[in-house]
């Protein structure tokens, strides 16, 4: 990460990257767009999506599973580490984070404190109670029990049943929060507004 070099795909906006180990990475954004690296990035090749709804986020499971979500509530799926795509949701969330646990369990936050869950590797979604009408912004598991959300109004909450029940933490960060990654079970960040590295 020392220097950064520029690669030129489209003019539409990215909104987000992710990696599976260096090799294969998968990138989304307006339009539906998807590009799809099998080489480290060195070259780039776009992905039929399925949709022209934004696309804010994107994750891998495992053993294949890929997993895109954005406007009007589409959830994207795939089974060839984001070679293909389905469509598997639709509606008027307006999706912002993703994690995906393992081949068969994920998650999919977004506006209005919207919480969905897969169990059978993006297939179908149910929705789980967040508690809480304010935006969330992304999500991160620690194990198959552990996971933590982030949003707007300083917002942290924390599930330690895979999400069949989530609670509000007070972070004592009294800013909005757009980002969460753990490093152990025990040590994590947040992002947010005005600069908020915590």
């Amino acid at each position: 990460g020392e220097t950064w070099s520029p690669f030129n795909l489209t003019i539409e906006d990215l909104e987000d990257v992710a990696f599976l180990g260096r090799q294969v990475g998968l990138i989304v954004g307006d339009e539906g767009l998807i590009f799809r690296t099998a080489n480290g990035g060195q070259n780039w090749s776009q992905v039929a999506s399925g949709t022209r709804s934004s696309l804010r986020a994107v994750e891998f499971g495992t053993r294949g599973r890929a997993y895109a979500a954005g406007d009007d509530g589409v959830i994207l799926r795939s089974t060839d580490d984001g070679e293909s795509w389905s469509v598997v949701e639709t509606g008027t969330v307006r999706w912002e984070g993703l994690f995906g646990v393992d081949e068969l369990r994920a998650y999919v936050v977004g506006r209005g404190g919207n919480i969905k869950v897969s169990g059978n590797g993006g297939a179908s979604w149910s929705d789980q109670g967040s508690g809480t009408t304010s935006d969330l912004k992304d999500v991160y598991f620690t194990g198959l029990s552990d996971g933590w959300a982030v949003g707007q109004n300083d917002l942290a909450l924390h599930t330690s049943n895979g999400g069949s029940s989530w609670a509000a933490r007070d972070a004592g960060i009294n800013l909005g929060l757009d980002g969460v990654n753990f490093v152990s079970a025990d040590e994590g960040w947040v992002v947010g507004n005005a600069g908020a590295v915590y």
